[in-house]
């Protein structure tokens, strides 16, 4: 028996079809959450159509159903385009210590508000922030007067100011944190 040859093979072929169940799916996948909202949020309408019709020309001219965000990883390379997504490591020099004015005038430096009476410049002017007071020695049935209540707001004022600066901290890692995430998210994808 003789194997077939070429000319008698018949090909079966159909027309390239973007399958866009497929590549809905998963640009709404869970695992593109982060890169979806970043790219809805950081692009109007008209950008995201213009963006769209790059990737489903894309997609034609290849005849490939590459999801958006892997094809994103590439136009922004063809492009010489920034990728939001490429943190290459936390920036330790960050520095977070603050200055601080004290009572008396002097000013000095540290990462959260030193325990010592500190001046707080606002808006409304400036404030004192202090971080432990005592209450008064009189009896307990004595009444409480006006600067009983202020030394409550002064230590409140010390209180927020420094919940106030280590959420600043916080927000810093943190967004340190999700941009290494977000590169090594889209690290995995382009690996696939």
């Amino acid at each position: 028996m003789r194997p077939p040859s070429f000319s008698s093979i018949n090909v079966i072929s159909k027309p390239f079809e973007i399958n866009k169940d497929y590549l809905r799916q998963d640009f709404n996948s869970i695992e593109n959450k982060v890169k979806r909202e970043w790219f809805l949020s950081h692009f109007d309408l008209n950008a995201q159509a213009f963006i769209r019709q790059e990737w489903y020309s894309f997609k034609e001219r290849h005849q490939v159903n590459v999801p958006f965000f892997n094809w994103r990883v590439m136009f922004a390379l063809d492009n010489k385009l920034p990728d939001p997504f490429q943190v290459n490591e936390i920036n330790t020099n960050i520095n977070f210590a603050k200055k601080w004015t004290l009572l008396n005038g002097q000013i000095i430096t540290s990462f959260t508000p030193p325990l010592q009476e500190i001046v707080l410049n606002t808006p409304e002017g400036n404030i004192l922030a202090v971080p432990f007071k005592m209450g008064r020695n009189d009896p307990e049935n004595s009444q409480v007067v006006l600067n009983d209540i202020k030394k409550v707001y002064h230590q409140n004022n010390c209180t927020n100011q420094v919940l106030h600066t280590v959420s600043q901290q916080v927000n810093i890692v943190s967004t340190q944190v999700e941009a290494i995430v977000k590169k090594q998210e889209v690290d995995s994808l382009t690996e696939k």
